[in-house]
């Protein structure tokens, strides 16, 4: 499943396409064209490299995962990745990675998560801050809902950490 969101400053659209080739309809038409891959497959990034022309050195970054976190400059794009990180029973963590152009932001995860809904739901809401702005503010609220994300797992953890130490402290 694919996720697109395209907006302007006056209207926003969120469409769940079953091909990503479905994304060409929306480059061009809004300002901001989104588009969103959880459990990508090897066609999927041979997509990204047509639809896009993206270099392929991060495509290959993609395709392996568990990349250290990065920052590089294209001429007319940037690649990042960054970790998710979610509790359940243990922590987990997963690779987002995202290109950013001028009038476009492609995110590609290796599984579903909160952080990316949680950005699509604010898009959908048609909040007026988010619609008015360009790719830039887009990759800011997507990297800002990752990394508030982290607190909720770390007051986890710490939890787990004082429940430890109290189990230490009462059999000394």
């Amino acid at each position: 499943m694919y996720h697109i969101a395209a907006y302007s400053p006056n209207d926003s659209e969120i469409h769940k396409a079953t091909d990503i080739s479905e994304v060409k309809k929306f480059l061009g038409k809004h300002p901001v064209t989104w588009l969103h891959i959880s459990h990508p497959k090897e066609k999927d990034i041979e997509s990204l490299a047509e639809i896009f022309g993206f270099h392929h050195l991060p495509l290959e970054d993609i395709i392996k995962f568990k990349q250290r976190p990065k920052f590089e400059d294209y001429d007319d794009h940037f690649f990042l990745t960054i970790n998710i990180i979610e509790y359940s029973k243990a922590v987990e963590a997963h690779q987002l990675a995202m290109f950013v152009g001028d009038d476009y932001v492609v995110t590609i995860c290796e599984k579903e998560n909160n952080c990316i809904d949680e950005v699509l739901k604010r898009i959908e809401s048609k909040n007026p801050r988010i619609l008015a702005n360009k790719t830039g503010f887009l990759c800011y609220l997507i990297l800002d809902t990752v990394t508030n994300n982290y607190f909720p797992t770390l007051d986890a953890v710490e939890g787990e950490i004082e429940s430890i130490e109290k189990e230490i402290i009462t059999q000394v």
